[in-house]
């Protein structure tokens, strides 16, 4: 990292930080039951249900984001080589987590407050990673898609309860519990990426095995339930043309000596 950048990456660090401890807050605080009883007037106690546990989770997670965001930024007052490996783990974390309570939100036809968290957290994202400690851009566009797979995991995660709760169906029951494990490694491969960890490439290939396989059931049977493109899909079909791209020759060759 360059010298000058480190001043750059405390400011950005300390402003993500307070960003991400605090406005999650209060959106949970100021949104938790709004968006409870939106889906209680909708006439869908189920999706109510899965926003009184996943909310909570959720936020939690953008909290955790905005505190690796902070101590990442003493780091970066003190020139610690361990500043920028934790915030781009921040980083990736505070997207992740972020993305998801605009969807349910935005179906009802209410103001999707968490683009407040984010919006900043894809400037924030995107300024670590091209500026404050530039990457290489390849790093840079195949971490932005996985994050893309870990996200798209993860809802297919929650659409499972929702299936689960609806239909009683047991093959959404190990789906749904593998899609959250292949998320984790979407997100744990997308970090390791970011920091060139040598052991990650692995992780890769099991996450989007993983995603694949837990995905392409699901949206084949609701395919076929609902006569029309499946919600579960972009996960699966995302995850098997990121693993055919880290898996090609070039590509791994790439990474080989990217994350030595």
């Amino acid at each position: 990292m360059q010298s000058g950048r480190y001043s750059a990456g405390a400011l950005l660090a300390f402003l993500a930080g307070t960003v991400g401890v605090i406005v999650p807050y209060v959106l949970f605080i100021r949104g938790y039951h709004a968006l409870i009883n939106l889906e209680l007037a909708a006439g869908r106690p189920d999706e109510a249900i899965i926003i009184t546990y996943v909310m909570p989770l959720l936020t939690d997670l953008m909290i955790l984001a905005g505190l690796l965001w902070l101590v990442a930024g003493l780091g970066f007052t003190r020139r610690a080589s361990w500043a920028w490996p934790l915030a781009a783990s921040a980083s990736v974390l505070g997207l992740a987590s972020s993305f998801f309570l605009m969807i349910p939100a935005m179906s009802r036809g209410a103001f999707p407050a968490h683009i407040l968290v984010f919006g900043p957290n894809l400037i924030f994202f995107f300024t670590l990673l091209a500026w404050v400690n530039p990457i290489d851009r390849r790093a840079l566009t195949l971490s932005f898609f996985t994050g893309i797979a870990c996200v798209l995991s993860f809802m297919n995660g929650v659409a499972s309860m929702d299936k689960i709760m609806v239909t009683g169906l047991a093959l959404y029951v190990p789906a749904q519990q593998l899609c959250w494990v292949a998320a984790v490694g979407w997100g744990v491969f997308t970090t390791g990426l970011l920091v060139r960890a040598g052991w990650v490439y692995p992780v890769g290939l099991g996450a989007g095995l993983l995603a694949a396989l837990a995905g392409l059931p699901l949206a084949v049977t609701s395919t076929l339930e609902a006569g029309r493109p499946s919600m579960f899909s972009p996960a699966p079909v995302l995850s098997l043309i990121l693993l055919a791209v880290i898996l090609l020759p070039r590509t791994r060759r790439w990474l080989e000596e990217w994350l030595t």
